[in-house]
């Protein structure tokens, strides 16, 4: 009911009941699903587990809740939006990335270096697809190489997502 005070400036006096509804079946789902352990050190108020997210555009019907995690991140690729809707997704999380790192201070050709990148690279990504990930979490960035090698196994890339997000993830 707190929210609802807040912004009764926007609420007006016909649709205020409605969002009233809403939110405290929102409410009512919330105080139904999490479970603190408080035994373990958890919290009691439930305040810091919940966060409420808004999406620009999005009306009173289109309000869920969702258990679990809710982030904003965009793939790596465009094309991999197409691969459409997984349902019960594998997903790897890589704290580092999918790239080449060049250690080698030496004088080298640059062919004999594209040819061991590009070499490295199919390496690590046949590597990866031993797991058979649905969607890759990266914690760093994904090389061009690594991305084209990934989007014709249709996976899903998520680069340079922050590392407290990756140990919620997990």
């Amino acid at each position: 009911m707190h929210a609802l005070t807040e912004r009764s400036a926007v609420l007006t006096a016909e649709n205020r009941p409605v969002w009233e509804r809403t939110i405290l079946s929102l409410v009512r789902e919330v105080v139904a699903n999490v479970d603190p352990d408080v035994r373990n050190g958890d919290s009691l108020d439930i305040r810091p587990y919940v966060k409420i997210k808004t999406i620009p555009g999005g009306s009173r019907g289109e309000t869920a809740y969702v258990d679990g995690i809710v982030f904003r991140k965009n793939v790596a690729n465009k094309k991999m939006l197409q691969i459409g809707h997984l349902d019960n997704p594998k997903i790897l999380i890589l704290g580092g990335g999918l790239e080449f790192q060049r250690l080698d201070t030496r004088l080298s050709s640059m062919d004999t270096l594209i040819e061991q990148e590009n070499h490295f690279t199919e390496l690590l990504i046949t590597k990866v697809m031993l797991l058979k990930p649905d969607i890759i979490l990266v914690g760093k960035s994904v090389s061009r190489k690594a991305m084209e090698l990934l989007l014709t196994y249709s996976v899903v890339v998520l680069q340079n997502v922050k590392s407290h997000l990756l140990e919620r993830i997990a």
